[in-house]
């Protein structure tokens, strides 16, 4: 894995960072194909639109991809992940004034996914678990690509420890997906939705 903290090369960050402390930040992890990002102007919105709602300042969509391509030279396919935070601060969950945003890319060679998935489905069940629904937290869906939606989609969040909590249950078993709905009944997408979609395109589901 090759990484950038705030355009540098480097694998750590303050023990102080706001990200780590609290999960005051953002990310968004997107596939990297023949030198660019896929759906990257959707994942660019949707990046400006998480930050905001925790008024973090946005990097420029140049500098992202300037930094993007410095970490996959030679690779023709990858996945990047890109995580803001607002940075480091004292104790509390007061704002820090003035701001210094932790900026982290990452980029990993694409593993892919076994070619029997696709061919042959996967196994999908439903989580026990119900996700609590914050408005505030919630997507505009007028952005996201067509035949995409799936119900409300929820912030890319640092520290979201929903996904953590619901992947931990399913961890021992054989499914290669787990299906979540909120409290209103809405199907909300988690880990693993990749292979899902892929396999839904010409294979069947085993639920």
């Amino acid at each position: 894995m090759a990484m950038l903290i705030n355009g540098q090369p480097g694998a750590s960050i303050s023990a102080l960072d706001r990200g780590l402390a609290y999960g005051d930040g953002v990310y968004r992890t997107l596939e990297w194909r023949n030198g660019q990002p896929r759906l990257w102007r959707w994942q660019y919105a949707r990046l400006a639109e998480d930050a905001a709602r925790l008024c973090l300042p946005v990097p420029a969509e140049a500098l992202l991809l300037e930094e993007m391509c410095q970490l996959t030279p030679g690779l023709e396919r990858a996945v990047i992940k890109i995580v803001l935070t607002r940075g480091v601060g004292q104790r509390g969950y007061a704002i820090p004034e003035p701001c210094q945003p932790t900026r982290m890319i990452s980029a990993n060679p694409w593993d892919g996914y076994p070619a029997t998935l696709a061919e042959h489905g996967v196994t999908v069940r439903w989580c026990q678990l119900r996700l609590a629904s914050q408005p505030l937290l919630v997507s505009n869906q007028a952005s996201e690509p067509a035949g995409e939606r799936a119900g409300p989609l929820g912030m890319a969040r640092s520290g979201d420890t929903r996904r953590a909590v619901v992947r931990s249950r399913w961890a021992s078993d054989r499914s290669h997906h787990e299906q979540c709905v909120c409290a209103q009944g809405w199907r909300i997408a988690n880990a693993a939705i990749t292979p899902v979609r892929r396999a839904r395109r010409g294979a069947r589901l085993v639920v």
